[in-house]
């Protein structure tokens, strides 16, 4: 894997040279390239690869110090049937309606991302399962009162559910297992809601 130096010898090489005049150029176009790295283009969140990062840093920042971290994985209802009426244009659509719609529901300090698929993974540090709630519901909310147009047609409502876990110890894999748990049940329950694990 190339070293940090390799990379802006390579970028530099395909860049005008005058817009590398000092270190602040270099550190923005740094910062760019972790942007384009870190980023999901179709929702507007961050991608699996900043979800797993960050999750992990949380996870060991809040086991160290026995702080409160929650989890919500949020999954999009019926994604696959709107997927196949409308096209993939129109689900992609939704996707980044949807990614925008749960950026603008939370706090600056939570962290959106897109999972996989029509998932999307919550990193709510300093949240105890109660805050955890009350921010799945106003997503869940906030999505169901949307009415979402695309080529001047209605799409009509989306729904999501959503599974919430409260880190209580253990490992990264646990914690996500818990998140995802809670999550199956609430589709099971009848989607368009948000469940807390019960262990």
């Amino acid at each position: 894997m190339e070293d940090l130096k390799q990379i802006l010898n390579r970028v530099y090489a395909n860049t005008d040279s005058k817009k590398w005049k000092d270190l602040d150029d270099i550190a923005a176009h740094i910062e760019e390239l972790k942007g384009m790295a870190y980023g999901d283009v179709t929702t507007g969140l961050k991608n699996r690869r900043f979800f797993d990062e960050t999750l992990e840093k949380e996870v060991s920042r809040a086991h160290r110090a026995e702080g409160k971290l929650s989890l919500i994985l949020l999954d999009i209802d019926h994604f696959k049937k709107f997927n196949d009426s409308y096209g993939h244009k129109a689900g992609d659509y939704v996707l980044g309606c949807i990614g925008g719609i749960i950026k603008a529901s939370l706090r600056t300090g939570d962290t959106p991302c897109r999972y996989g698929g029509e998932e999307v993974g919550v990193i709510l540090p300093d949240t105890d399962e109660n805050g955890a709630y009350r921010a799945a519901e106003k997503i869940r909310k906030n999505v169901a009162a949307a009415t979402l147009k695309y080529d001047s047609g209605n799409l009509g409502n989306v729904n999501v559910s959503l599974g919430i876990a409260g880190y209580g110890g253990g490992d990264v894999d646990t914690f996500v297992k818990r998140a995802d748990s809670a999550l199956y049940l609430a589709k099971e329950r009848g989607r368009n809601r948000t469940v807390v694990s019960e262990n």
